[in-house]
């Protein structure tokens, strides 16, 4: 019987049509030996966008982020979410990836270990100039604190990427939590937030590296939807972009493989 991945997707406010984007892409592309689930993160249903054939996949999990910080913050309480579901929880592995991640070439399973991290695109440059380069949370107060003279081998982890078998992942985001509620009664929010707890539990229990040469997706690639503006635009900083406009696009070609570039939906 073959396994599941699950695949985790928070695609709120802006970030929309650029979750559709990835999991339309995951779903065309992937050539690997697993069974794909998607659980979807966003305030607007998926369902739409999708064929048919995917919706039958892919899990709405309805959430409402007031910020961008909300809604990264909330990776870790999502995760653990989906054992909330128990038709959908059969899932052998959890990943998960930021919505505006690409995809541009057929994959297999390169992604696939007990517990998995990715080395950030700038973590070689950032040795190459010195261990307090490494733009970690320094604060000592905070939870996810690694100090300049640490003697641990070193390297920066992506926050858009990282996942494995369910209950090492479940445990992680249990860790993870029970440190970030911690920091908030202090009322520390760290450097990078979410990514900050991720790169402190790496430091100290290395997973999977997936170096930079072997990952095969393109991270932060927002096809000119910048999601950093204000509430009334869906946190877009283009006024111009109608996240409305683009989601009726959307469902018009829910049967198309598209792409995003420009701030529009590119069909075909």
């Amino acid at each position: 019987m073959r396994k599941t991945v699950g695949i985790v997707m928070i695609a709120s406010n802006g970030y929309f049509p650029l979750g559709i984007r990835f999991i339309k892409k995951f779903d065309n592309l992937y050539r690997g030996d697993y069974s794909i689930k998607y659980f979807f993160f966003s305030e607007t249903s998926p369902h739409s966008c999708i064929s048919e054939d995917m919706s039958r996949r892919v899990k709405h999990m309805p959430v409402v982020h007031k910020s961008w910080v909300d809604s990264t913050n909330s990776k870790f309480t999502g995760i653990k979410s989906i054992n909330e579901v128990p038709e959908w929880r059969d899932v052998d592995y959890i990943y998960y990836f930021d919505a505006d991640t690409n995809i541009s070439n057929p994959f297999k399973d390169w992604f696939i270990g007990d517990l998995v991290g990715g080395e950030h695109f700038n973590s070689r440059k950032w040795a190459q100039e010195g261990p307090k380069s490494f733009p970690f949370e320094r604060n000592e107060e905070s939870k996810c604190c690694i100090p300049e003279n640490t003697n641990r081998f070193t390297m920066y982890y992506y926050g858009a990427f990282f996942g494995g078998e369910r209950n090492k992942v479940f445990d992680f985001c249990d860790t993870l939590i029970e440190r970030q509620n911690e920091d908030r009664a202090l009322g520390i929010e760290p450097i990078f937030n979410d990514e900050s707890y991720i790169n402190h539990y790496f430091h100290y229990d290395i997973p999977k590296i997936i170096y930079t040469e072997n990952f095969p997706f393109l991270v932060s690639c927002k096809g000119g939807i910048e999601c950093f503006g204000t509430p009334e635009k869906g946190w877009l900083r283009d006024p111009n972009i109608n996240i409305d406009s683009l989601i009726k696009t959307l469902q018009r070609n829910k049967n198309e493989n598209i792409d995003v570039a420009n701030g529009k939906i590119v069909v075909g």
